[in-house]
């Protein structure tokens, strides 16, 4: 490109990825998944600041059983119930945020956890990409929730190390009719305050 008589080319940065000099010796093989190979940090803690932030926030859903976005939502429906002084409202979004709390394990946010912790060879490893995760999510679940949560190095995240794929199942149809519960109330709220 030319500018004021000057050449100037523009190089796009290349991306972090696990084969950079600067995590090459800080990663480790996890595992294979049709095909692909998947990567960890040996020490979650040696992960690039705005990965390592955004693992730490899925690793708080995860003990909410609640993401980001539906604690965010829930606050809001909060709010606008009681500037409408409306008890009835808040004691729906109460219930719905006590039901997702005390859920022993939500397996759609640990699959969110897994897909941040566990990274392809050539993943830019500086943040986390959401579209990047979403396919990976999708990788994963195709395996069958129980089965990929039951191995290794995966079990080592769970909140429970003897879990069996018993209660796996449990909680991913509990995981399901949660969702379903707390899109209904959500829409119970906001058409009881419109």
């Amino acid at each position: 490109m030319k500018l004021f008589n000057y050449d100037i080319s523009i190089t796009k940065i290349k991306p972090k990825t696990a084969i950079h000099p600067d995590y090459k010796t800080l990663i480790e093989f996890a595992f294979e998944l049709d095909g692909k190979k998947y990567y960890e940090f040996r020490n979650i803690s040696d992960m690039p600041k705005d990965r390592f932030i955004r693992a730490n926030e899925f690793l708080i859903n995860c003990e909410w059983s609640l993401t980001t976005d539906d604690l965010k939502e829930f606050i809001q429906l909060m709010d606008k119930s009681l500037e409408k002084g409306n008890i009835t409202e808040i004691a729906r979004v109460n219930n719905a945020l006590s039901y997702s709390v005390d859920l022993f394990m939500d397996t759609d946010i640990y699959l969110r956890l897994f897909s941040c912790v566990f990274f392809t060879v050539d993943e830019d490893l500086t943040d986390y990409d959401f579209d990047i995760g979403a396919e990976k999510i999708k990788a994963f679940k195709k395996y069958g929730i129980p089965d990929f949560f039951l191995n290794q190095p995966i079990k080592k995240y769970l909140p429970q190390i003897d879990i069996s794929k018993q209660h796996i199942e449990i909680f991913s149809k509990l995981t399901t009719v949660k969702k379903d519960y707390l899109h209904t109330v959500k829409s119970k709220v906001i058409g009881n305050l419109s």
